[in-house]
């Protein structure tokens, strides 16, 4: 369940993104509704077959196995519908800001974003492939996690001084 609010949280960051490019976003209800309720079906189905089926193995010390098939999606929905929109959306925005100081603190977003993607796809493969060399490494990198975070956070969320 934690993974489901993990992958669903960055749809809000790409809605920020389009709302930053397109200021008429937040008056497309349809729209709006659609773009979440879309992403959020097709990633909860998923995640339940997963659950339910033996698309998700638990090994001898207690990590999660997934197959092929679970593996592939989960790489193409929050891959593909989530990260590397983020990623794109944001570029866009990032060249769009004329004033330096947005510029400068949204590039620290955008570091952030770029920095964080890669600890999400660690997962995965390691989630994949059940090698204990790769958790090694996924738990030795998202020790940084914080630090993404809070660049991503201090990019859009902090006040400007």
């Amino acid at each position: 369940m934690a993974s489901f609010f993990t992958y669903y949280a960055f749809r809000f960051l790409i809605a920020m993104n389009v709302f930053l490019i397109q200021p008429n976003f937040i008056d497309m209800k349809s729209k709006k509704w659609l773009f979440f309720l879309l992403y959020g079906v097709i990633l909860a189905t998923g995640l339940i077959i997963g659950y339910f089926t033996d698309a998700i193995d638990i090994s001898i010390y207690g990590y999660p196995v997934w197959n092929l098939w679970f593996f592939l999606f989960i790489i193409i929905i929050v891959g593909g519908c989530a990260i590397v929109p983020i990623l794109v959306l944001s570029y866009k925005v990032f060249s769009m800001m004329k004033y330096k100081i947005l510029k400068r603190r949204y590039f620290l977003f955008y570091v952030g974003i770029f920095c964080f993607s890669p600890l999400l796809f660690l997962i995965f493969f390691s989630n994949y492939l059940d090698i204990y060399f790769l958790r090694l490494i996924t738990s030795v990198y998202s020790l940084l996690t914080p630090f993404w975070l809070y660049l991503i956070y201090y990019g859009i969320a902090k006040n400007l001084d």
